[in-house]
């Protein structure tokens, strides 16, 4: 299986720069989820596309496998991110994005290709194993954005979550590149490896009034700088220090 995958380096090194030169924003994935959803079909993965309770623009792929009907093994289930950055790419590459302003920066591209991978692989050995393998394309990883049914703002993730991609589920596991482990390794982790994030909005509302009598105003301004103060004090003084945890403002 090992040798397999191996073969397919080149074909997927294709794959990842057909993604970096074509990248796309958040929950706007079309042309991405579709040729993942393509390839998976192409290989004879069952494929669920426009995944998403909120935003439908996931993909799914499930495979059983043959030697036991997927019956009596465990389903486990691997992820992938799929959406690129708002950045404008300054490289002079063959596959430099075309879309001007949006770039993978964060090496979704890659992760996307890894698990094409891995899926491509698995099916080409289907035969051998044993219990369920769902693949998990997800978009917006990078930030939220409003729900059109009920207006929270949703991560990627949280509207793959609220349509049952967890259910049945025994393991899960994802990955992410990271630039300081040598070519060819892989870092694991004993505890927490991978933030989750929690999206909320505050507002101030102030009074308007004239600068001479400013204790006739309430000043909006004031209460935005103390707030941001106190909730990066509290980010000192009431989460253990041991725990990784930000705070960090998000437009």
């Amino acid at each position: 299986m090992m040798h397999y995958a191996g073969q397919l380096q080149d074909e997927m090194i294709e794959y990842r720069r057909d993604l970096h030169t074509h990248p796309e924003l958040l929950y706007d994935v079309v042309r991405t989820s579709n040729k993942v959803a393509d390839l998976l079909e192409e290989w004879g993965i069952t494929v669920r596309r426009n995944v998403g309770k909120h935003f439908g623009m996931g993909v799914v792929g499930l495979l059983h496998g043959l030697a036991d009907n997927g019956n009596s093994g465990p389903t486990l289930l691997l992820r992938a991110d799929m959406d690129a950055l708002p950045i404008q790419e300054c490289n002079e590459l063959p596959y430099k994005s075309v879309n001007d302003g949006i770039m993978h920066a964060c090496g979704h591209d890659a992760h996307t290709a890894m698990l094409l991978g891995a899926a491509r692989t698995l099916a080409a050995f289907r035969e051998r194993l044993i219990g369920t393998i769902i693949f998990v394309f997800q978009p917006v990883e990078e930030g939220a954005v409003k729900s059109p049914l009920d207006g929270r703002l949703l991560s990627g993730g949280r509207d793959l979550i609220e349509d049952n991609v967890l259910e049945g589920v025994d393991y899960a596991y994802a990955l992410h590149v990271m630039p300081e482990l040598p070519v060819g390794t892989l870092g694991i982790h004993p505890h927490d490896a991978m933030a989750a994030s929690n999206h909320f909005k505050v507002e101030f509302q102030g009074t308007s009034g004239h600068h001479s009598a400013p204790h006739r105003a309430v000043d909006s301004i004031q209460m935005a700088a103390r707030y941001i103060g106190e909730i990066n004090g509290m980010m000192a003084n009431r989460i253990d220090p041991q725990e990784a945890a930000v705070v960090h403002n998000y437009k």
